[in-house]
Formats: structure tokens, sequence, C-alpha cells
């Protein structure tokens, strides 16, 4: 699992419509469906039910929805702090958050 995983997922738990929150995300459907599909089996459950022509959330789910809502807030949280602290301009702190997500599957290895 990694953080664009998740990003997409809490998209389309808001959505609950892979064609908006494709849009949403700019990226295709069939992107978005395979990112989503590769993180279900990563994770050995459904997050998602589909019902008729729409989606729902699963109970699994509606938890991965709500711990990825409060990982993102931290994690802004903490950038917003550390840039405050460090008065960093902007361009820098972009960059380096960037790379800091870049890293993340060395910190955080799914395997």
């Amino acid at each position: 699992m990694n953080l664009r995983q998740l990003q997409y997922f809490l998209v389309l738990s808001e959505e609950l419509n892979y064609h908006k929150a494709a849009e949403r995300l700019f990226i295709s459907q069939p992107s978005l469906s395979i990112q989503i599909k590769n993180l279900q089996t990563e994770l050995d459950t459904k997050l998602f039910l589909k019902v008729g022509r729409h989606i729902e959330l699963t109970k699994a789910g509606t938890s991965l929805a709500t711990s990825a809502k409060k990982l993102f807030e931290i994690s802004k949280s903490g950038v917003g702090k550390l840039r405050q602290t460090l008065k960093l301009p902007s361009l820098y702190w972009c960059a380096a958050v960037v790379h800091s997500f870049s890293r993340a599957d060395d910190i955080f290895p799914t395997s």
C-alpha cells in the first residue's frame, strides 16, 4: 500500500463513482480501477460493493476511509508545522514533500 493508492481510495470513497473520482484525480478510470483492485488484493478484502450502477463502502472500506482521513490530516498538519518552524520557501517545501513521498515505500516497505 502506498500514499497514492490511499489518496485514490479516499477520493473514490467520497465520490462513490469511479468516473467522478478519476476526473477529480486527473487520471483515467481504468488506472483508478487498477489501483483500487491492487489495494483490495494487497489488503485481501473488498473495500467497495457494487450495487447496480453504484458502489458502496464495505465495513472494511469505511474503517480504512476513517483511518486514511486521519493519516492525511496528520500529514498536512505536520508538514504545515514544519514549514512554519523552518520558514521554508514554497518551492523548497513542495520539493521536499514530493521527495519524502517518493521515499515512502523505502520507509514503509509493503513486503
